[in-house]
């Protein structure tokens, strides 16, 4: 479901930021991303809209999709904030998953997150059961730990230049590529020609201030997270911390430290790296994918 986090002046006071307004935008589990406000799009060879897409269950919070049986299956979730997509002085994009990807079959990469900015930079992260990709980086594949679910984190500040954690720690800083389609965010099974088995956990993209209120925000995340696990439902994301529970500001208190953790050593990284990591990165003439990602007829 969608949740537009709307910061009020007080808190921009409090920060030190002059914030507009900054999203925040999530899948956490609950049904099929359709009925989460996400759009979908699916197809094979035939074209947009033909056939049933990916096998899908919800269960337990979690998102199974399956297109082991078609390696010509695409079928994703995406986002269009037109315009309105990047950070601006002060801020911060993020975006999150937590994934567990069983088996990938046919050419290349099947799970996959893009993300493109305003000016149309993009990111592909290419997720295997034993590894991930960067898309358009020459050489980039980061080991993971097969059969277990792993999170994902993507910062950037400028959208040509991010720091990816794995389950909370800084494995890549790296650059977007410069692409042709802006302001679009998706996930999920995005290539014909490649086929999955994949659980999706939660998926999550936002710009926010930095770096005070992203540590309230991060914390608002998991406890969002929790609260969903938990039955406490989707509205705990619109509480404010002030007016929560004291039950739920025990969880954020547990989720700060770890937090504040995470904020240091990206801090550390981003300064001791700082000018040093714009590298050039492949041409890839086939935008966020090979069938994925394109426009979709209305």
């Amino acid at each position: 479901m969608i949740r537009m986090l709307c910061f009020t002046t007080a808190l921009a006071l409090a920060t030190g930021v002059a914030s507009a307004e900054q999203y925040w935008i999530t899948y956490e589990g609950n049904d099929f991303p359709e009925n989460e406000g996400w759009n979908r799009s699916w197809g094979n060879d035939d074209g947009p809209f033909h056939g049933d897409g990916a096998y899908r269950t919800v269960e337990n919070g979690i998102l199974t999709m399956d297109s082991l049986y078609d390696l010509h299956v695409y079928d994703y979730a995406y986002q269009y904030l037109y315009g309105e997509f990047d950070p601006g002085p002060g801020e911060l994009f993020m975006a999150e998953w937590r994934l567990k990807v069983d088996e990938t079959i046919g050419d290349g990469y099947d799970a996959k997150v893009g993300i493109s900015s305003d000016d149309a930079w993009q990111l592909g992260i290419g997720c295997f059961p034993d590894h991930i990709i960067s898309k358009f980086e020459d050489g980039v594949e980061i080991p993971i730990t097969p059969g277990v679910f792993h999170e994902y984190r993507v910062l950037s500040w400028d959208m040509q230049t991010y720091d990816l954690y794995i389950d909370g720690e800084l494995v890549h800083q790296g650059t977007f590529w410069q692409g042709a389609l802006p302001s679009k965010f998706g996930w999920g099974d995005c290539v014909s020609g490649a086929a999955n088995l994949s659980h999706w956990d939660y998926v999550r993209f936002a710009v926010v201030p930095e770096p005070c209120s992203l540590l309230m925000l991060m914390g608002l995340c998991v406890w969002a997270g929790r609260s969903r696990k938990n039955g406490t439902g989707p509205n705990a994301m619109k509480m404010s911390r002030k007016s929560a529970p004291d039950n739920d500001l025990q969880r954020l208190r547990k989720v700060w430290p770890p937090v504040m953790m995470l904020l240091a050593q990206q801090r550390q990284a981003q300064e001791a790296t700082d000018g040093q990591y714009y590298t050039s990165v492949a041409a890839d003439q086939g935008g966020f994918g090979h069938t994925a990602f394109r426009e979709v007829p209305r």
